[in-house]
């Protein structure tokens, strides 16, 4: 067997909790270290996993030679900085979506990794799943033809206390909810010719709903995210007869429906369904994915690679202007 890779986390939150929770189902992952802004809270989070080393600030977890990669679970607003500053270390590094809050930011982010040679991916877990490769597979095999229109949204109503609520560090509906369908959109029909965003910005400075609408040579797509409105949290993927349904939730469903409806529309007649069962919280997927990477001395993956990172960034981008957000 490989020597294990030794991962190092950046922050406690709560998809840090997952992550951690996952690499142990990756044979040759090593959890080494976890580092936070409190000491506090580098060990209750690393009692809690039990993690060996503990630091308090980002530089600290950096001094620490055995590390190989780090994994940036900071608030948003602070990933630019974080990946800037373990790239400048020579580690490698995975980043939690959204990779930045810019598209000047992240190809600051990228182009310093090109640099520094290391290996770097935005941490979309959702195209490492197993539904994914599933989806490619059935759009390879032309089960509906060519999609001609994509329907996909994501909301919940949050708490007025959420972290989402809060412009400071990085929240707001498009970039922690709203991220999930447009990447989908990017995975299955690329870079869209035109778009066309409208959203409504709360007391707090962020999002609270926002539609954007995609157009593409021979397809249409319509994306909705919310903070504030339960959404139905799946994605219709339709072709000339028959249409693709991801179910709750869209970017980890745990089947995909196959189906067709009359001409008028109606309820989805079901003709298959296919199930796409995950373990854990589903990252170890991208944990594995990054691995092969590493021991290949590759610097990028080719389902994530930093060209999709700065297409989705650049759609991002341009909703967050069209719709006044002010971010960054």
């Amino acid at each position: 067997m490989n020597n294990p890779i030794r991962w190092a986390i950046w922050a406690t939150g709560a998809i840090a909790d997952k992550f951690a929770a996952d690499l142990p189902l990756v044979a040759d992952a090593e959890l080494l270290a976890i580092g936070s802004r409190s000491m506090a809270n580098a060990n209750a989070f690393g009692d809690r996993h039990g993690i060996p080393r503990r630091y308090a600030g980002l530089p600290d977890l950096l001094s620490d030679g055995d590390i190989d990669v780090v994994y940036i679970a900071s608030p948003a607003s602070a990933h630019c900085g974080d990946a800037l500053t373990v790239i400048a270390a020579g580690r490698h590094v995975l980043v939690e979506k959204p990779f930045t809050l810019t598209l000047a930011d992240a190809h600051r982010v990228v182009a310093a990794a090109g640099e520094g040679g290391v290996f770097l991916m935005e941490a979309m877990w959702s195209r490492f799943l197993p539904y994914f490769d599933m989806l490619a597979d059935l759009l390879g095999q032309g089960v509906i033809g060519d999609i001609r229109y994509l329907e996909a949204d994501f909301g919940m109503r949050f708490p007025a206390d959420n972290r989402l609520f809060t412009a400071s560090t990085g929240g707001g509906a498009l970039f922690d909810l709203g991220v999930y369908p447009l990447q989908l959109a990017h995975a299955v029909l690329g870079v869209p010719t035109s778009l066309l965003a409208s959203g409504l910005i709360g007391p707090t400075g962020v999002d609270l709903t926002t539609q954007i609408a995609l157009r593409y040579p021979q397809a249409s797509a319509s994306l909705q995210t919310s903070l504030t409105v339960p959404l139905r949290n799946e994605a219709r993927l339709v072709g000339a007869d028959r249409e693709i349904v991801l179910p709750k939730f869209l970017h980890c469903p745990d089947e995909i429906v196959i189906g067709h409806r009359d001409m008028s529309g109606g309820d989805l007649v079901v003709d298959e369904r296919l199930p796409a069962n995950q373990q854990g919280n589903g990252l170890h997927y991208e944990v594995a994915a990054v691995h092969s990477c590493i021991r290949a001395g590759s610097v990028e993956h080719p389902l994530m690679p930093w060209a999709a990172t700065l297409e989705v960034m650049a759609m991002l981008d341009q909703t967050a202007g069209q719709i006044g957000l002010h971010v960054g």
